[in-house]
């Protein structure tokens, strides 16, 4: 089974990469408070390393962005 994950491609644009994440992956994504984890997309292999982000609400951290692409491995 697969989650779908949608965090913003920067912390300066609304844009957003869809991903499907394994449960050991979306079990990393948390809602709140400082956190950041290397994701796989299971759809295209690629990692992403993302945190947690400010949604629009005030004092809300409940969204995310991707950090970097990472190589390969």
């Amino acid at each position: 089974m697969t989650h779908l994950f949608t965090p913003r491609l920067n912390s300066t644009d609304q844009t957003r990469l869809t991903m499907q994440l394994s449960k050991a992956d979306i079990a990393k994504v948390k809602h709140g408070g400082a956190w950041r984890a290397k994701v796989t997309d299971t759809v295209t292999g690629n990692s992403y390393l993302v945190r947690g982000a400010k949604c629009s609400l005030p004092g809300c951290h409940c969204d995310a962005v991707i950090l970097k692409r990472l190589p390969a491995a």
